[in-house]
């Protein structure tokens, strides 16, 4: 019976914590605002639940305490964890448990691949917060972060509303190779795991120099995954894009080729105008040779008569 009633408190009490503590939602640079219940309490925060001490709240610029309100301007990741709210007596009024809604694993700046190789992995989107979401993968013109995004669909795992492939003019004015297959029948795109997080990987192989854009992949929570129109600055939503740089592999060597061709004219030049010198001086001797000849012959005679 008093172990009966032990477990019952027990849960009892773990349910009571469970109410007093407000989950929020969060993303990377989000803006959080927490509100008490109590009249200009004391803010103070901890790391996790299993921390047992809590730490006043340093305020500052981006961490604004007015009234019994609590402003988090930026979140920061070192700034998630459980916020609580105290009584002038230093009781608990109210605490919150700020967490990470989800956040996709940045995508490197720029990857360059040669002509006529794949990928190979580097274009993959990993989500860093929570599985309960899905990957669209975009692409858009290099230089013009106004242009609209284009949804590369009709491929499996696209997740995409619309079975629409991107349309021809995106490559106009680029570099064209007529032996390579369509771009839709180079590439696909793998849903994976790393380290217990969902991954999306979208792979284009036999790269070529009109595939160069800028490819853009979004996190969408999947309780949004009808919305058509939305804005990937929303807390439901976070992207990440890369631009692909489609390289010759032989551009390297081109310079040096020049230089060894400007070294061989150089060298062309320098030769036949020492061989010119030498047949003028050679040309100058037998003239002076000729004169030199016939002044001996006069003289000869000369003296004869």
């Amino acid at each position: 019976m008093i172990f009966q009633t032990l477990l019952l408190s027990l849960f009892f009490c773990s349910c009571l914590c469970e109410d007093e503590t407000n989950i929020l939602y969060t993303r990377i640079d989000g803006r959080v605002k927490l509100e008490c219940e109590g009249e200009n309490p004391s803010w103070k925060f901890k790391a996790n639940e299993s921390s047992i001490e809590f730490n006043d709240v340093v305020l500052g610029d981006d961490v604004v305490a007015e009234g019994n309100k609590l402003t988090l301007k930026s979140m920061k990741e070192t700034e998630l964890g459980v916020y609580a709210c105290f009584d002038a007596d230093e009781n608990l009024l109210e605490q919150f448990d700020v967490v990470l809604a989800f956040r996709v694993k940045r995508l490197p700046a720029s990857i360059s691949v040669d002509v006529g190789e794949s990928t190979k992995g580097h274009l993959k989107c990993v989500s860093v917060a929570d599985n309960n979401v899905l990957f669209r993968w975009f692409k858009r013109t290099e230089g013009d972060e106004d242009a609209p995004l284009v949804p590369i669909c009709g491929i499996e795992n696209d997740n995409c509303l619309t079975s629409e492939e991107p349309q021809p003019e995106e490559v106009k004015d680029k570099k064209a190779t007529t032996t390579a297959k369509p771009f839709m029948e180079r590439i696909s795109i793998a849903n994976g795991e790393e380290e217990g997080y969902i991954t999306s990987t979208l792979t284009i192989d036999n790269a070529q120099y009109e595939d160069r854009d800028v490819y853009v992949c979004h996190l969408i929570s999947i309780e949004h995954k009808d919305d058509i129109d939305y804005d990937c600055s929303a807390d439901f939503c976070d992207e990440t894009e890369s631009l692909l740089r489609v390289k010759d592999p032989l551009a390297a060597l081109w310079p040096f080729i020049g230089i060894v061709a400007e070294v061989v004219v150089l060298c062309l030049v320098i030769f036949i105008c020492e061989r010119r010198k030498k047949d003028e001086d050679k040309d100058d001797l037998d003239d002076d040779r000729y004169t030199g000849n016939n002044v001996s012959s006069n003289n000869s005679l000369r003296q004869r008569k």
